[in-house]
């Protein structure tokens, strides 16, 4: 069904304003922008703005701009329109195709997957989150499984789609080159495989060309739609069908853009510019001085209330309409702005740097200046007294405006110069008393001037030292003191009598005082540069950039309407003290306001601030005059989006998934975040901790990078937050918990098997030092037992029996000397080899001792058969040094009795002890038979040939004690002979590890 509905004009838009400028911060491709011109706009869950157009797809995070395209798996480089759906997915029309990007990977939609054409001019998803694609060719409905196309045969008002909306009520409304279409909803009919019967069609015109809606927009609080069409704007009765037109303002003019605010105001982009519709009209405003920028091509409402236009200069963001900006552009005569104020009448007054007095009635400025009579162009200050009358002051004299003189050819001052009684020509600062004197600052001093009918007087002061110094602030405290403040003067009061310097009476070390306030609390406010300082009578307080101040330099103060903040103008932007907590609490909180805020002038000038009537500030700056008006301000209430965006693991980027669990020696562990304000990124900070590591949150921080190194093993969550430009924290902190497992020395694992290991080598030491110990006890008790039989073969009843026998011998023969020698050494041998015995080492001295006892008795016994020596190196200490007792004997004994006993002449027996190779070797050399002829000699006796008892026990003895003490003694005999090769006697080297007695 298709009607043509009758149009009605927008009879109640009161008026048009004219182009009023404001700021509007633009990005452009030196920004990092992929292209100048910007076709479509779109903001992300996460706080990310999207842009498209010819040149693919830009993500923007408030610093930097990505870029994707075709060689990311884009469909195509040509980018119409974006949106995104619930699941966070990015839906793109190209003139390609549709890309369905989930942040990592592009899906690609194309005519070969249902796709009524790959030209793609719109897609909108409703709030059932039915996807609609409006393309060249038809209209596409996707649902998630199934895509359905429509088209003129179905009944759409036509096939190229260019704009959709939904209305409260949940209708789906299709703007077309041809109309307006809506989709009724019906469950759908079919007529062959051809969906029919869903649409509604309107048309406002006959000619085609004007159907054309580009755009359309609610502001989802009553019927209406807005539609911006080929010519113009129109607001449609969703329930009446009927059109209304802005025509008569914007006739003819090609609407590409619409987008409501919160605040109810709508906007509308056009080729030729930007507009804003509300209840008080349309206005227009300056985007760019660049026609360029100018060229709106679209329009997007982000969620902190920023509104970005794609233009044909690049993107451009408009915060507010708090600040206007005025210029010479806008008809100041210069843009170097002092001191402001309003007459009686309305006008308000601007004093400039060679452009004289300009007057503004609220749409141009009016100039006067030398040629009117003004006394010079370098205007500074100026006021209308309670007379009525207007005064300018000039760096050439004060002037008196005469308004009755304002005709062709008058001239419109009065002026007064240093020879009609001023201080000084220039004039920097007015005052009125409450006498209604007016005081004016010059150099050196002020002059006090005072008019009774219409005659003035003037009155010079001047105080300080010398005349090098403006006065520039003045002010009257509540005891009707006279404060006035200097340029490298220093601050002075006038109490009516004398004037008095402050400065160091107050504790302010400054000498310049350009600004000056009196609060309704009676409290003094002065500018100076080193801060801000309030006097209120008794103390002073200072305030300055380590409080927040912007910068030191105050050129002006001023309190709002209702007192509720002191705006202090720097060199470096503009700051707003809150007031009501200072009061209060003390303490000092402080906003700046620089061009991200639109406050543009940047750097104001001496007393350049003019509180209005209606509650707006005028500001005099280097750059131009700038109204802030209250009530267009609106703070940024959302909170910035803070998302952990990147890891770093050693350094190296790296994906980790919630939970994640690392080893052990992955401990250097770095965090990249973002807290996306598009208001103002700049002012973005960040606080972050480590749970489980760290007790506290970091200090606020612009840096969005933080990293940990040699992180113990153990569970952690990292936690972030973000605040936006008006230092709102998020609620709930962005979190990521990750596990650092422990190294397997410390798992409980390792060291439960660590215990079973060191129990089993307890065990295994406990049970091989008992078996040890039994060994060694048995090793000990075989000791004992062979040094018992050394004992018993040493004193073996055959030696005993002959050293009776010997005795006897010699009492017979009554040799009793002899007998009682032999005697005495037997006593003393048997001794020596009783008390030996008892120990497992002696000393050298006395084993030595007990062998010489036994080798003179058996000297005695074979009667001189033989001679012996012992020898001893050097190196040996025969008292201190020791070895194992009865270990010589029995080989000495067995030299005596096998092999010099036989000897036909009398034999000789050497022993020598000497030190080699860490060992004490004692060697014992006979010159006897040898022992081959030994063995055949017992062998005749009939003697066993075997070796004798005293070798083997003191052979096994040797064996033991190497068990017992690890060493190597051993035993070497050596059958000597001679050169014939007849043997002529035995050698016997005993090795014995040389043992060192510590003293």
């Amino acid at each position: 069904m298709q009607k043509i509905i009758c149009i009605l004009f927008f009879s109640f838009i009161p008026c048009f304003f004219q182009a009023q400028s404001h700021y509007f911060k633009n990005y452009s491709v030196e920004d990092g922008l992929p292209f100048i011109y910007v076709k479509t706009i779109y903001q992300d869950e996460n706080g990310y703005l999207w842009t498209g157009a010819y040149g693919g797809l830009s993500r923007f995070d408030g610093f930097t701009f990505k870029t994707y395209g075709t060689k990311n798996g884009m469909v195509g480089h040509d980018v119409q329109t974006i949106t995104g759906d619930n699941q966070g997915n990015l839906w793109i029309g190209t003139t390609s195709g549709v890309s369905k990007f989930d942040g990592a990977n592009f899906t690609n939609y194309t005519t070969k997957n249902g796709l009524p054409s790959n030209h793609v001019n719109v897609i909108f998803i409703d709030s059932k989150q039915i996807i609609w694609f409006g393309t060249k060719k038809g209209l596409a409905r996707f649902d998630g499984d199934s895509l359905v196309n429509f088209s003129s045969k179905n009944g759409l008002i036509d096939d190229c789609i260019l704009s959709f909306v939904e209305d409260k009520k949940g209708k789906i409304w299709i703007g077309t080159t041809g109309g307006l279409s809506k989709f009724d909803g019906r469950p759908r009919q079919k007529s062959g495989d051809e969906p029919v019967g869903r649409f509604t069609n309107y048309k406002f015109s006959n000619d085609q060309s004007k159907n054309r809606i580009n755009a359309m927009t609610t502001n989802n609080k009553d019927r209406y739609l807005w539609l911006g069409t080929q010519n113009g704007l129109y607001k449609f009765d969703t329930e009446k069908s009927f059109w209304t037109s802005a025509e008569k303002q914007i006739k003819n003019t090609a609407i590409t853009s619409l987008v409501f605010d919160e605040r109810g105001n709508l906007w509308f982009g056009t080729p030729e510019g930007l507009f804003r519709y509300n209840t008080s009209g349309i206005e227009e405003m300056l985007v760019s001085t660049e026609p360029n920028g100018n060229i709106i091509e679209s329009l997007y409402l982000d969620i902190e209330g920023n509104l970005w236009l794609g233009t044909y200069l690049g993107l451009f963001k408009y915060r507010s309409a708090a600040f206007t900006h005025f210029t010479e552009k806008d008809g100041l005569q210069s843009n170097f702005i002092f001191q402001m104020f309003r007459d009686n009448d309305g006008y308000l007054w601007i004093t400039t740097t060679d452009g004289g007095i300009n007057r503004y009635d609220g749409q141009k400025f009016e100039v006067f200046n030398t040629e009117n009579g003004l006394s010079h162009n370098n205007t500074v200050s100026g006021m209308q007294d309670s007379h009525g009358n207007i005064w300018i002051g000039t760096n050439g004299g004060l002037s008196r405006f005469m308004p009755e003189k304002t005709g062709a050819g008058e001239k419109s001052f009065v002026n007064y110069y240093k020879y009609n009684g001023l201080l000084s020509d220039s004039v920097g600062v007015m005052l009125e008393d409450k006498n209604n004197n007016l005081w004016l600052g010059g150099s050196g001093g002020v002059t006090k001037a005072t008019v009774v009918n219409e005659k003035i007087s003037f009155k010079k002061f001047h105080f300080g030292d010398n005349w090098d110094f403006q006065v520039w602030s003045a002010a009257e405290d509540d005891n009707s003191h006279l404060w006035f403040g200097t340029y490298k003067g220093g601050l002075w009061k006038y109490d009516g009598n004398t004037f008095e310097e402050q400065a160091q009476k107050l504790g302010i070390p400054n000498d310049v005082f350009l600004a000056m306030a009196k609060d309704s609390k009676g409290n003094l406010w002065f500018g100076t540069f080193a801060g801000v300082f309030m006097f209120d009578g008794n103390k002073t307080i200072h305030i300055s950039e380590k409080n927040g101040l912007s910068s030191d330099l105050v050129y002006t103060l001023t309190f709002d309407h209702n007192e509720k903040f002191l705006w202090v103008g720097t060199n470096q932007a503009l700051n707003k003290l809150h007031l009501q907590k200072f009061y209060q609490s003390g303490e000092i909180e402080i906003e700046h306001y620089g061009k991200e805020e639109g406050f543009v002038g940047v750097e104001l000038n001496g007393n350049g601030a003019f509180l209005d009537e209606d509650g707006s500030i005028w500001f005099g700056t280097v750059n131009g005059l700038i109204k802030y008006n209250p009530n267009e301000y609106f703070p940024n209430e959302r909170e910035s989006k803070t998302s952990i965006t990147g890891f770093r693991i050693f350094y190296k980027d790296t994906l980790l998934p919630q939970n994640a669990t690392l080893p052990y020696d992955f401990n250097h562990i770095s965090f990249e975040f973002s807290g996306i304000c598009l208001t103002n990124p700049k002012k973005v900070r960040y606080q972050y901790k480590l749970e489980g590591h760290d007790k506290q949150w970091s200090p606020p921080s612009a840096s969005n990078f933080a990293t940990y190194s040699n992180l113990p093993h153990g569970k952690y969550t990292f936690v972030v937050k973000s605040c936006n430009n008006e230092d709102k924290w998020n609620e709930e902190p962005v979190t990521f918990s990750f596990k650092i497992t422990a190294p397997f020395w410390k798992t409980w694992w390792f060291w439960a098997l660590i215990a079973l290991i060191t129990g089993g080598l307890i065990w295994l030491t406990v049970h091989l030092r008992i078996q040890n110990i039994k060994w060694k006890a048995e090793l000990n008790q075989k000791m004992e037992a062979l040094k018992s039989q050394a004992l018993r073969a040493q004193m073996n009843p055959h030696f005993l029996f002959n050293a009776m026998n010997s005795i006897q011998h010699y009492i017979n023969n009554n040799e009793k000397e002899q007998a009682n020698l032999y005697l005495s050494k037997f006593a003393q041998m048997m001794r020596a080899i009783l008390d030996n015995s008892q120990k497992s080492t002696v000393s050298i001295a006395d084993d030595l001792k007990a062998l010489e006892l036994f080798i003179e008795m058996e000297q005695l016994r074979f009667e001189g058969k033989f001679d012996y020596e012992i020898t001893i190196s050097k190196e040996i200490d025969s008292e201190y040094d020791q070895l194992p007792p009865m270990l010589i004997q029995p080989y000495v004994e067995n030299a005596i009795m096998h092999g010099l006993r036989n000897k036909t002449e009398k034999g000789k027996l050497s022993i020598s002890l000497v030190v080699e190779d860490n060992f004490l070797t004692c060697t014992i050399e006979d010159d006897g038979i040898g022992r081959k002829k030994a063995d055949e000699i017992r062998k005749k006796e009939g003697e066993k040939t075997h070796e004798p008892a005293g070798m083997m026990i003191t052979e096994s003895r040797i064996q033991i004690l190497n068990q017992l003490e690890g060493s190597k003694m051993n035993v070497k005999i050596t059958d000597m002979k001679e050169e014939k090769g007849d043997e002529k006697g035995t050698r016997v080297k005993i090795y014995i590890p040389y043992i060192k007695e510590e003293i």
